[in-house]
């Protein structure tokens, strides 16, 4: 007998048809162009162009359906109450945009560069004869990707993507570009000038600074979702003790402790955990006793703590990819003034960033703290020895560069470690208070077995 698939390999089986139909499209795509495009568009650049155009909107389209099959966040039950439905809708609609945006722009840039270097390695006569295969191949790897990617989306994954698109987006500009002393100046030279390659450079900053406010709102989601889910209304929801004993009571209380990785089971081990809860202090006439969170949390200055980190780390992040925007958007020279002023300006966000982290993440390891403290000194003496004329100001800027996109990675996943600590501790919680789950098979839950009250 065949057993219902789960989300997970549901997730799977999508990928793999996305692949496919990817596949055909860009093969049947790639030959269309070969065999009606203008000769002068046939020429190698410009017929990776179009190559890579071709794969990148397969890669959007197929991102856009793996987000869209995916359901959206459910908000803990304390924030669902004050959030009205449009803001919700407003929030998935950005964000689909928004990442199917990046990641598409990755595609392409990937894809130019992988395309420019099989080019070399097969030799211009084979390479021409396989082009649509490489096309349709390159297309349904991308889609493959761009569902899966889609489907299990968290900061994690997105701060992950971000150093490939950056260093593809540079490698791809730097290849292309008509002035090969550029690096004996810095990057700003790269993107200053109206060629094909300066605006794939400043495209890339551009969705380089789009990629850290996603990544800043991410975060800033699961911290606030952290701090509603330890309060008082969402330790026994409503939802979960009203409808104890009646199963889809207690599947819609099991979707309010949701989060952007939490699997259908999960949940039901996270709301069983709380009815459970909520059974054994009515039992012990302690129900109406006061939350150990609630107790933790009696000052008004621990909210405002909570508030104004949580404030100042989206900030500063959010200024971070503001500042890289600025750069790709204003070239030094016809805007001089306002290039320098993002471009320098970026370090005032970061610096910050670096030195409040340990007040304004003091969950994270402090190995971490550790970690951005060593990044700060590298740069520094980077900084020093340029000053000293013992190194270029590309160099500077490229250590710089990477170090931020290292630091983003370790901080994205810290914050999807934090995230999965707490489903481990609800399940952890569901198996010590011994709740029998109903039918759970491969991941979908079918029937919810709610205990009885004592």
């Amino acid at each position: 007998m065949r057993t219902r698939m789960g989300t997970h390999q549901r997730s799977e089986t999508g990928a793999l048809l996305a692949s496919m139909i990817s596949l055909a499209i860009g093969y049947t795509a790639m030959n269309e162009y070969m065999s009606k495009a203008p000769a002068i568009w046939l020429v190698s650049g410009r017929k990776f162009l179009a190559s890579a155009a071709i794969i990148a909107i397969s890669s959007f389209v197929m991102f856009a359906i793996g987000y869209a099959r995916t359901p959206p966040t459910p908000l803990p039950h304390a924030m669902a109450r004050r959030a009205p439905g449009a803001i919700n809708v407003i929030r998935r609609i950005i964000e689909a945009a928004a990442l199917s945006t990046v990641f598409a722009a990755t595609t392409f840039f990937t894809s130019y560069a992988l395309l420019s270097a099989a080019n070399v390695a097969l030799g211009r006569e084979l390479f021409e004869q396989f082009t649509p295969l490489i096309v349709g191949s390159f297309a349904a790897v991308a889609a493959y990707l761009g569902f899966i990617q889609a489907s299990a989306l968290s900061a994690k994954a997105i701060a992950t993507m971000l150093p490939l698109f950056v260093i593809s987006g540079v490698t791809v500009a730097a290849l292309t570009s008509d002035d090969p002393w550029w690096w004996h100046n810095n990057f700003s030279q790269l993107g200053d000038r109206t060629t094909f390659a300066a605006r794939l450079f400043n495209t890339t900053l551009i969705f380089a600074g789009v990629c850290i406010i996603i990544v800043a709102y991410f975060a800033v989601f699961e911290l606030v979702t952290s701090q509603y889910m330890a309060l008082p209304d969402d330790s026994a929801p409503s939802d979960a003790t009203e409808g104890a004993g009646n199963t889809e009571g207690a599947a819609d209380a099991a979707r309010t402790h949701d989060s952007p990785s939490v699997t259908p089971s999960e949940a039901v081990a996270a709301t069983a955990a709380d009815v459970t809860k909520t059974d054994a202090a009515k039992a012990a006439g302690t129900a109406d006793a006061p939350h150990p969170a609630s107790t933790a949390r009696s000052g008004s200055d621990q909210t405002t703590h909570f508030v104004a980190r949580t404030a100042t780390l989206a900030v500063l992040l959010s200024l971070t990819g503001v500042c890289l925007i600025g750069v790709g958007c204003f070239r030094y020279t016809p805007h001089p003034v306002l290039h320098n002023v993002f471009a320098r300006g970026m370090c005032v966000p970061i610096g910050l960033l670096l030195v409040l982290l340990p007040w304004a993440m003091p969950r994270m390891s402090r190995i971490v703290y550790v970690v951005s403290d060593l990044i700060l000194v590298a740069d520094a003496v980077a900084l020093l020895a340029w000053l000293r004329g013992q190194i270029t100001l590309t160099a500077v800027e490229a250590l710089a560069c990477l170090t931020l996109f290292a630091w983003m990675i370790v901080f994205a996943r810290q914050i999807a470690a934090m995230q999965a600590d707490r489903i481990q501790t609800r399940i952890i919680a569901l198996a010590q208070g011994n709740v029998t789950q109903g039918n759970v098979t491969q991941g979908n839950v079918t029937q919810v077995a709610t205990p009885q009250s004592s």
